[in-house]
């Protein structure tokens, strides 16, 4: 009897163990889900695919792109404890663009553009923005765009990449801490935009093939963790943003645009580009009109001979 008992009491004691230990496992798993997919939504705030401002036909061009992110805020919940998320609630990286068109054929037009940007942001601006640390950032990109003339718009196709990297250092655990946070990230797009020739109305929607790699070092812990982002874990792995735009005359346009990406976030951004074109490249388009006013000319011309061949032949008559 007492062996049944004693017996009875191991295994009970050998379950409620096993349960604490199954507990104590899952909390372990859901932390860590939940601290990696905070550091890469931390990470998704700092990147984004460019935005498409309609690209002229005839024309190169140089402008001067403000692409400001709204950023929101996500839930620093992890375990038990929220963590802090160094964030500001705006984010502005200064881009240069270049593009040229590269070929013309009938209505169609091949253009290629090219950019990049450069955000050096000190501590002293950072404390203003609400983050104790620095932050340096940079992007480049290039991209295709197909252009097809129609009578009252243009179709725009483009393809294109953009790499970027980011790093943030300082006070981000603890405010004596020498923390870094580094992102690094590729985007592929394809999107298709359509721009009016008539009405200052342009749109585009883009399809965003995301991939990330980020490093957290947190400097009193000795610790680094460090996460590859290919969004496997989103139930649609693609990123995707809608823009709508509006040009002010012939050299400004101004943007909104919804960037949306599964299961880490969707930021609003406005843009703010500066659009400087160079001298025209002639269109082929003009030449029969040119030809047809010189066949023209000809003709009068010889109206002229044939009349007074007419006016010639009465007076010998007389004679």
């Amino acid at each position: 009897m007492l062996f049944r008992y004693f017996g009875k009491q191991t295994l009970l004691l050998a379950v409620a163990l096993s349960a604490s230990q199954a507990q104590k496992s899952a909390a372990a798993v859901w932390w860590y889900e939940q601290a990696e997919r905070l550091q890469n939504v931390s990470a998704t705030l700092l990147d984004g695919p460019s935005v498409s401002e309609p690209v002229p036909v005839n024309s190169g061009f140089v402008s001067a792109r403000f692409l400001a992110s709204l950023l929101p805020k996500p839930n620093p919940q992890v375990g038990s404890k929220k963590e802090k998320v160094p964030a500001a609630p705006l984010h502005v990286v200064p881009t240069l663009v270049a593009g040229y068109p590269i070929m013309t054929s009938g209505r169609y037009t091949l253009a290629g553009t090219a950019w990049a940007g450069f955000l050096p942001l000190p501590v002293s601006i950072g404390k203003m923005l609400g983050v104790n640390a620095s932050l340096t950032q940079y992007t480049f990109g290039a991209s295709a765009e197909n252009i097809f003339r129609l009578s009252s718009l243009f179709l725009t196709t483009s393809i294109g990449f953009q790499k970027g990297h980011a790093r943030l250092e300082g006070a981000i655990t603890a405010l004596d801490a020498q923390d870094f946070f580094d992102s690094t990230t590729t985007l592929f797009h394809v999107s298709q935009g359509v721009t009016g020739r008539n009405i200052p109305l342009w749109a585009n929607g883009m399809v965003v093939i995301r991939r990330g790699l980020s490093k957290f070092n947190i400097s009193r812990e000795k610790t680094e963790f460090v996460r590859t982002d290919n969004m496997s874990d989103a139930q649609i792995p693609l990123a995707s943003q809608v823009t709508l735009g509006l040009s002010v005359g012939s050299s400004f346009n101004v943007a909104v645009s919804e960037y949306i990406v599964p299961d880490r976030l969707i930021m609003p951004r406005v843009s703010l580009i500066y659009q400087y074109k160079f001298s025209n490249v002639s269109e082929p388009a003009k030449e029969p009109g040119k030809t047809g006013t010189k066949k023209k000319r000809k003709r009068k011309s010889g109206s002229k001979k044939s009349t007074t061949g007419r006016q010639a032949e009465p007076s010998t008559e007389v004679k």
